[in-house]
């Protein structure tokens, strides 16, 4: 799945192997292989350098989701989830406070929270 992913992601950005191998930091024939039949994977390193380029998942590209999502959503997700347990740690009353003020500075977003 990952060969044909990575295939797939570096045609439709319109980069040859040559010149991904040089924007991620390896020799071409590394991504030769990678996108062979062999089924050789990179370093934890390089796939992330991959996801990051095509600003996909790690999971979509090694074929755990189809949805390529994007990895700005996953840091965003993981803002999210941060503000979420503090919250969590707020009495009741101070996550009302919270929530007003979201209401506030964030306007109709919030409107429909509580």
């Amino acid at each position: 799945m990952f060969a044909q992913r990575l295939k797939l992601l570096r045609r439709q950005r319109g980069v040859t192997q040559e010149e991904l191998a040089r924007i991620i930091g390896v020799d071409r024939s590394s991504i030769g292989k990678y996108e062979g039949k062999e089924r050789i994977y990179p370093s934890n390193d390089v796939m992330n350098a991959i996801a990051d380029y095509f600003n996909v998942t790690v999971d979509y590209l090694l074929g755990r989701t189809d949805d390529p999502g994007s990895r700005d959503d996953r840091y965003d997700n993981d803002k999210i989830t941060i503000l979420a347990r503090g919250a969590r740690k707020l009495s009741d009353e101070d996550q009302k406070k919270l929530i007003e003020v979201a209401k506030v500075l964030f306007g109709k977003v919030f409107d429909e929270v509580e």
